[in-house]
């Protein structure tokens, strides 16, 4: 796991968007959306100056305060819960506490929690109870430090934080992400506890999820019903996320004396069998990276009845695979192909078995030899047809299996 300030983060897609040719325009708030059969409009304030543009689509990623959620009438639904306060700040311990790892600490009935930044010294702090900020930067570095001196059992000295956030937690989300041409994504159609820290990434998945829909139709190679799978496929993990942040909540805000007596002795043994703590990590981290997240029961999956087929099943990521498999020929082929925003046609290639098998109007080819091939499942004459977004839409066998699984997807 790797954690990256936020300002970091939002620099490096900011450049990303800019080699892609895009520009962030700063200074200008969005006011009011309309739209027609064909068309968006929007009205745009650049500090003053009143622009109305248009658009064929428009895509609401404005956060949890929408103004396109709220100008399409559509109504986050759920609770809000507890206030918590997070500061970016570097610290230093009068005794050394390793910078690998999140950490739980209990002082005084409460829970704050520890996030290692990049930089030895940089960590995120998250507060559960004190949340009081006027913004007296130095006030709160010293309300942490008495803190974590107490919970960590060694002197703490926390600097200036350099960015500091108090909020109420909102566990809600938008029944539907689409209305006509408009559409919502991240923040702006679920709102949600950071406990678990699954935000960028699923409001990321969103955006990626709706992009190559989005482009096939501009591009005339699929119809309009596509886009529908959007909120077919978003709306339930929105939710799922909405249940699995409200657990993490619950965690992170215990107060229990009997926690605070006993949690150290369970992380010290957890810490010293390599085994239970890798096992925590794996579960943790995996949920928290959104890998697991699957569309099984969307439109665009075509169930496979063979159970006993190795390999990724219709409606999961197409690439689980572990070191050192990852790095054969097979599978770096398979990897720099998914880099490409296309369909693919993934087959044995000739040398494990493979057989001319092609679908020209929509998937470009890919054929892998072992052991990414018998990982996947590919042997006699075996496909996988997988989206731009590098999940499975179907599998089978042979070149009829294939033409019928084409004609079962709204493309």
């Amino acid at each position: 796991m790797w954690l990256l300030d936020q300002a970091i983060t939002e620099r490096l897609l900011r450049s990303a968007v800019e080699r892609l040719g895009g520009r962030v325009e700063w200074g200008v708030r969005l006011t009011g959306v309309e739209q027609d059969a064909g068309t968006v409009r929007a009205t745009l304030d650049h500090d003053g100056r009143v622009e109305e543009t248009t658009a064929p689509w428009l895509v609401g990623c404005d956060g949890g305060h929408s103004t396109v959620r709220e100008q399409l009438g559509v109504v986050l639904k759920g609770e809000s819960t507890e206030t918590w306060l997070i500061a970016d700040a570097e610290i230093d311990f009068a005794r050394p506490v390793e910078h690998d790892r999140i950490r739980w600490i209990r002082a005084d009935g409460a829970s704050m929690m520890l996030f290692p930044l990049v930089g030895e010294r940089r960590w995120r702090l998250l507060d559960t109870v004190d949340v009081d900020y006027g913004g007296d930067d130095d006030a709160v570095a010293e309300r942490f430090a008495r803190k974590l001196s107490r919970g960590l059992g060694t002197e703490a000295r926390v600097e200036r934080p350099t960015w500091v956030s108090v909020f109420t937690i909102q566990q809600r989300a938008a029944p539907v992400m689409q209305s006509a041409r408009c559409f919502l994504a991240g923040d702006a159609a679920h709102v949600h506890s950071p406990a678990s820290g699954q935000g960028l990434n699923t409001g990321v998945q969103d955006a990626f999820n709706l992009a190559w829909k989005l482009a096939a139709v501009i591009r005339g190679l699929a119809g309009p019903s596509l886009l529908d799978t959007y909120s077919a496929e978003r709306v339930p993990v929105g939710k799922a996320l909405l249940r699995s942040t409200r657990t993490a909540t619950e965690l992170v805000e215990l107060r229990n004396a009997v926690i605070d007596e006993h949690l150290p002795a369970v992380f010290e043994v957890a810490n010293a069998w390599p085994p239970i703590f890798q096992a925590l990590n794996r579960s943790l981290f995996g949920a928290m990276s959104g890998l697991g997240i699957a569309y099984r029961t969307s439109p665009l999956t075509v169930p496979d009845t063979d159970t006993l087929r190795p390999g990724p099943a219709p409606g999961e990521r197409v690439v689980q695979v572990r070191h050192p498999e990852a790095d054969t020929a097979g599978w770096r082929k398979l990897f720099d192909a998914l880099r490409g925003p296309s369909w693919l046609l993934v087959t044995a290639d000739q040398t494990t078995g493979g057989q001319e098998l092609s679908l020209p109007s929509l998937a470009q080819t890919c054929a892998v030899g072992r052991p990414a091939s018998d990982t996947l499942g590919l042997e006699d004459g075996g496909w996988l047809l997988v989206r731009p977004d590098g999940y499975v839409a179907a599998r089978g066998h042979g070149q009829d299996q294939l033409n019928r699984a084409h004609c079962r997807m709204p493309l």
